[in-house]
């Protein structure tokens, strides 16, 4: 019940989200579009006089573009602080793995281990032979 209720909750929070960037989104078309409304069509735009007319003409057009620019990037920024956000709620929601105790593991010194391994293979079987002798064994 509490996994559902929990489940119901991240999706109501993702709803909000969602609200609050469109309202946002919204907002700032609303506001480009009385910005534009305020500043003369290109069609009205008188034509330049002089080179320091068109100059400024460019150098505004570049303005308006690096301002578009700006509020787009910022708005990926803002998209990306959400983000960040929501993963770092969610992960510290998240139980930690219960840990467990270490493997107890019997560990017997490599020459004892060789000689008793080498020792049984010698007495197991009738022709053997030995490594650390060197000489066969023939019961």
């Amino acid at each position: 019940m509490s996994k559902k209720n929990n489940d119901l909750l991240q999706t109501l929070q993702r709803m909000e989200e969602k609200l609050k960037n469109l309202s946002r989104e919204n907002a700032e078309m609303k506001e480009n579009v009385r910005s534009r409304s305020q500043q003369p069509h290109p069609q009205q735009l008188k034509r330049p006089t002089s080179l320091t007319d068109l100059s400024q003409a460019h150098e505004e057009q570049e303005v308006e573009f690096l301002k578009l620019q700006v509020a787009e990037q910022q708005g990926i920024i803002d998209e990306l602080s959400q983000e960040c956000d929501r993963l770092m709620l969610c992960k510290k929601t998240r139980r930690k793995p219960l840990k467990l105790p270490p493997k107890v593991r019997l560990l017997l010194p490599l020459p004892f281990c060789v000689f008793y391994s080498v020792s049984l293979l010698c007495s197991m079987s009738p022709v053997t032979h030995c490594w650390s002798s060197g000489v066969v064994n023939k019961q």
